[in-house]
């Protein structure tokens, strides 16, 4: 493995996820960053990016690469697998696989090389993800060559057990849309109380946007957080007790659930 001064990133696929991932590691003058994207339209936008673009595997010096990004859909994981086990030879080439629902066993049916399953949500494009991880056994040299991926990008986090992924999936890789269906009926509920829909959505985002700040931030518990903005008797009160009333939780559990045994049911179809 060559050190971290010239680590050679190829990824194998060029969406957004792969190209917010690019753009953090754009930072770091001395990587060099490869990808192999098909789309002709993307494919031109990787190499606006300064990045080294390949339409496809053979194009590409595999071997010399130091660490392989999948980030492709899952679906066309399998033909991918397929390629790389026929021409890399190289074993210490680390794998990393943002590949939804595809875990590190099925992986290694096809490559026997370090591999890393990580799991980014969407935030990442602005800079403001967050990513769990998990291998096995990895040295300094490899945890290195992944930070150089997410760290501009994402806080990490490295999972003990791989099947703690579904519920990642379920919290995080799911959660921004979680989010965005909130502060949806937010805004509307604000429209619908008279507010301007710009106005209503700035309240209800930038609400949103300072208390996780402040969740990050603060040595307080949620809830001693929750009650600090509490009177009783008080307007929030009010909308407490409304939730509560309306069982607001018991629907977000069982929501998250059925998002956490969809994973489980969608990995099943890559053993």
């Amino acid at each position: 493995m060559q050190n971290s001064k010239t680590a050679k990133y190829l990824f194998i696929g060029g969406g957004n996820m792969a190209k917010a991932m690019i753009k953090g590691m754009q930072n770091n003058l001395s990587l060099y960053i490869s990808v192999i994207e098909r789309n002709i339209d993307m494919h031109h936008e990787l190499i606006n990016m300064q990045c080294k673009a390949f339409t496809n595997i053979q194009q590409c010096s595999i071997n010399e690469f130091d660490c392989i990004i999948l980030a492709v859909k899952p679906q066309d994981s399998i033909k991918i697998l397929q390629e790389l086990n026929l021409i890399l030879s190289n074993k210490n080439t680390l794998i990393v696989s943002i590949m939804a629902g595809i875990n590190t066993k099925f992986i290694k049916k096809y490559i026997n090389n370090p591999c890393v399953r990580a799991m980014p949500n969407t935030p990442i494009l602005i800079a403001k993800g967050i990513t769990a991880l998990f291998s096995e056994n990895l040295n300094n040299e490899y945890k290195e060559l992944i930070e150089n991926i997410f760290k501009n990008s994402s806080k990490l986090h490295y999972l003990s057990n791989e099947t703690d992924m579904h519920a990642v999936t379920a919290l995080s890789g799911s959660g921004p849309a979680y989010t965005f269906y909130m502060l949806n009926y937010l805004t509307k509920v604000g429209e619908e109380l008279g507010l301007k829909q710009e106005l209503s959505k700035d309240l209800s985002a930038y609400t949103f946007l300072g208390a996780s700040e402040m969740a990050i931030q603060s040595k307080l518990s949620l809830e001693q957080l929750q009650q600090n903005v509490m009177s009783k008797g008080g307007t929030t009160q009010a909308a407490i007790n409304s939730f509560d009333n309306d069982k607001l939780f018991d629907a977000l559990q069982n929501g998250v659930k059925k998002a956490y045994a969809r994973s489980i049911e969608l990995e099943k179809l890559f053993e």
